[in-house]
């Protein structure tokens, strides 16, 4: 049988060391564990312990889904195959130490196909697209935090007020009921350069020559989209 890792090789390299990882964490206290890096990975000196999913953190042993993953992952050195997307040139290290571990360890860089310009796109992509067209070459900021993750309401509150002032153009992608985070009267004020839509076509967007950079939460799809369309990344993970 083969497996498809869908998340990044950073991701796949800390789930596989997961009981290591745990040995650490215990032998050390929660103010070190701030700032102390995964040194003993190869690829991960620069990633910190807090800089860890939250499924991989032994408090979170536990939950369903940290069991589920570690199970899971417990299987793949058995594997015919593991295969993953991501680019060789980013992750050389960690690939070289992955392939020690499995059988076959195949990256197989799948392209970020484009949407099939025949399917009709519902009225507000057609709206946010639109605008983008309206915009100066690389000139838009394109915002989203995915469909799951969410950022705290100062930083909401930063973000806007950094755009309001800045009058940066903007697409922001944004869930209705965090709308109501944003400073009293932003929606207005920043009418005539900003977008604030419940839902983009990311692909689209991206592909799209007006946007100029992506604040992303560093969702590895978004991350593998923004790459593919050449387009700089602010990440807030």
């Amino acid at each position: 049988w083969v497996s498809f890792w869908t998340a990044s090789p950073s991701s796949l390299s800390a789930h596989m060391c997961t009981d290591q990882i745990w040995s650490m964490m215990r032998s050390i206290g929660a103010a070190e564990r701030e700032e102390k890096t995964l040194s003993f990975l190869p690829g991960m000196s620069s990633v910190r312990f807090s800089d860890l999913p939250g499924e991989i953190l032994p408090e979170n042993s536990e939950s369903p889904l940290a069991i589920m993953i570690y199970k899971m992952v417990q299987k793949l050195p058995k594997s015919t195959a593991v295969v993953i997307n991501s680019f060789e040139e980013i992750y050389t290290l960690i690939k070289n130490d992955l392939k020690s571990k499995f059988q076959n360890f195949l990256d197989i860089q799948l392209s970020i196909l484009s949407e099939d310009p025949s399917i009709v796109s519902g009225d507000s992509d057609q709206e946010c697209l639109s605008w983008l067209e309206k915009q100066r070459h690389a000139s838009v900021v394109y915002i989203s935090f995915g469909t799951v993750a969410e950022a705290q309401p100062e930083e909401l509150a930063a973000l806007a007020e950094v755009l309001e002032t800045g009058e940066f153009p903007f697409l922001w992608s944004m869930r209705d009921n965090a709308k109501k985070l944003l400073p009293e009267g932003f929606l207005n004020r920043t009418s005539k350069f900003g977008m604030i839509v419940s839902w983009a076509p990311q692909l689209k967007v991206l592909e799209n020559p007006s946007v100029g950079v992506h604040m992303t939460h560093g969702g590895w799809n978004s991350v593998l989209e923004s790459i593919s369309c050449e387009v700089p990344m602010i990440c807030r993970p």
